[in-house]
């Protein structure tokens, strides 16, 4: 029988845990009765979560928006200011142990959730599109070379065209079509591909041919005087012009493949006719081989005939998704590239709310939707700020805006030793808040991407005290206050879990009853036996009297109009990202 530990009970159920536990009843409560790795696993989940909490009880959360009241100086400011950077850099050598390589994906991530206008995001993906193609037509030229510089950037060139032929293959097949060299190319001495286009012509009781098929047969009615002759046929006899008009059908009895090499030999004017160009224009070619078309689109990138090719990718990048082009490029990018990818993407954010009159570096962005927070890359691009290097910035975002990820790496049992470090290190720490001011005067004097890196640490310190079974209801309710979020307490998530669970082991047991046999049993037997079916199904009853608690509260927030249900951790990243910002313009107006 899985069963919850002390700790959870004693905490009220609240907490990362409990609903990362949650989650996972709607799937395991069917083999609650004999899965003993689920329960080792919870249990050591639950006693990882205990340990943190007890660790952290000391330290009272606070949002830090208004300095404290200060009794009387601190004379120990400056032994203070070092041993807090003492204890800032252990905390931020088990952090990095814990996000590892998941840093750089969250950063990808987190540029994807942007919301950039069209004409900026164009700007900025062609910008880095051009160099890379000069870095790779350089390279290319370059015959000592490695190339390995050049690699990302081909990646790069390479993904965004296929993106294009997937998303523009009417437009990618018209700019081809008129390219007789390159089909004819594309034919010689393929027989698959020529197959795969030529030979779609119409079956018995058919009257319409398809694609390279229907442009052959129109070229040759229209030209049958001078190139009628270049058909060749299977049957023992040609087809005359007549008898195939009028059985459109006898076109199947074409050899196709030798038709098609005469035409390649002796009919240069084919390939760049009209008929052949009207059938290549919704692009269905492309199919025929993908790889092919990405490498002459890619060689094109560099050469002569680039001009439309880069007007067609420009208009691609402003209707797509910035979103779509962010998952599907970002990855590709060096470190280096992806550095200078943000930077410039919060530059011309920067330039374009300061252009509209909508944003500024000192205000706000404006929220675009009440149920979500700013996100955090918005908010540190407000600041002006830029990174010195990806590993600082893909660890003060992930510090950020993935404080529940990282709070569930940290319980995982692989990081058990990181845990513990955390462990000492929280009860090290006297006053959250206190020491967070202490803080800020340092981060005036200090470089901006470092202050930041350490405010973004402080924030992950305050979502793990959010987040704790140690928080009371009330704390959090006083918090929400105080930002000035409506809040309304809903029935506890875990516990229509509960009753999902405790419903499935009644079914269950009335099942077991409804199979067993009917039996006289005597009171004796009733009395002396500890193991029978009473005795059974007593301790049952016994344990299902037993109250468990496997969340905490959850509140409806005037955010969204009171609609969606706010679990203890939801409402914690709701209050952190609110400070966070008020962290960063409190700075960025002293800076």
């Amino acid at each position: 029988m899985l069963e919850v530990g002390t700790g959870a009970r004693q905490h009220g159920g609240q907490g990362l845990v409990r609903e990362f536990c949650a989650t996972r009843f709607e799937v395991a409560f069917e083999r609650l009765d004999d899965d003993h790795s689920l329960h080792f696993n919870l249990t050591h989940l639950l006693s990882n979560m205990d340990s943190l909490e007890e660790s952290s009880s000391k330290l009272t959360p606070s949002l830090c928006l208004a300095p404290p009241i200060v009794e009387s100086p601190d004379e120990k400011s400056d032994a203070f200011s070092e041993e807090l950077f003492r204890w800032l850099d252990k905390l931020e050598d088990v952090l990095r142990r814990v996000v590892g390589s998941e840093a750089r994906v969250w950063l990808c991530s987190a540029v994807a959730e942007l919301v950039v206008p069209h004409r900026v995001q164009a700007s900025v993906f062609m910008s880095f599109l051009r160099e890379a193609a000069l870095t790779h037509s350089f390279q290319a030229k370059r015959v000592d070379s490695s190339r390995q510089s050049d690699h990302n950037a081909e990646l790069l060139l390479k993904q965004i065209v296929r993106m294009l032929c997937d998303s523009y293959p009417k437009q990618v097949g018209r700019l081809l079509a008129t390219d007789d060299k390159l089909l004819r190319q594309f034919f010689s001495g393929h027989p698959k591909r020529i197959l795969g286009w030529f030979q779609n012509f119409a079956g018995p009781g058919e009257t319409d041919h398809r694609l390279g098929a229907r442009a052959l047969s129109r070229y040759a009615f229209l030209h049958r005087e001078d190139y009628w002759h270049e058909l060749e046929w299977k049957g023992k006899h040609s087809q005359a012009p007549a008898t195939v008009a009028s059985k459109p059908h006898y076109f199947s009895e074409l050899d196709v493949l030798r038709t098609v090499d005469n035409f390649l030999e002796h009919v240069p004017s084919f390939w760049f006719s009209e008929e052949l160009r009207d059938s290549l224009e919704e692009g269905d070619f492309l199919s025929l081989d993908y790889e092919f078309f990405h490498n002459e689109l890619l060689e094109r990138l560099m050469g002569d005939k680039r001009h439309d090719l880069w007007l067609l990718i420009e208009e691609f990048l402003s209707n797509e998704s910035f979103s779509v082009l962010c998952q599907r490029t970002l990855h590709l990018m060096s470190d280096k590239t992806l550095l200078e990818f943000i930077s410039n993407v919060g530059s011309a954010l920067r330039k374009s709310g300061r252009d509209s009159r909508n944003k500024s570096i000192n205000q706000d962005y404006t929220v675009r939707n009440s149920s979500k927070d700013t996100p955090w890359l918005e908010m540190v691009f407000a600041t002006g700020m830029e990174w010195k290097n990806l590993y600082d910035a893909s660890f003060s975002n992930a510090c950020a805006s993935r404080g529940r990820e990282m709070l569930k790496l940290v319980l995982d049992e692989e990081h058990a030793e990181d845990a513990r470090a955390l462990r000492c290190l929280l009860s090290e720490r006297a006053s959250f808040e206190k020491d967070h001011w202490k803080l800020r005067p340092e981060c005036l004097q200090a470089e901006k991407w470092e202050a930041v890196k350490w405010l973004s640490m402080e924030a992950w310190l305050l979502f793990h005290l959010l987040s704790q079974g140690s928080t009371s209801a009330e704390s959090l309710e006083r918090l929400m206050t105080e930002v000035g979020t409506g809040f309304l307490r809903t029935k506890p998530a875990s516990a229509e879990i509960y009753e999902l669970i405790s419903t499935s082991k009644e079914r269950k047991r009335s099942e077991k009853r409804k199979r067993r046999k009917p039996r006289r049993r005597s009171r004796k037997r009733a009395q002396l036996s500890d193991d029978d079916d009473t005795g059974s199904d007593s301790d049952e009853a016994a344990e299902q009297e037993k109250p468990v608690n496997l969340g905490g509260l959850s509140w409806r927030l005037s955010l969204d109009n009171y609609t969606a249900t706010w679990t203890q951790v939801d409402v914690a990243e709701h209050l952190v990202n609110y400070a966070v910002k008020q962290w960063l313009q409190w700075v960025t107006v002293r800076w």
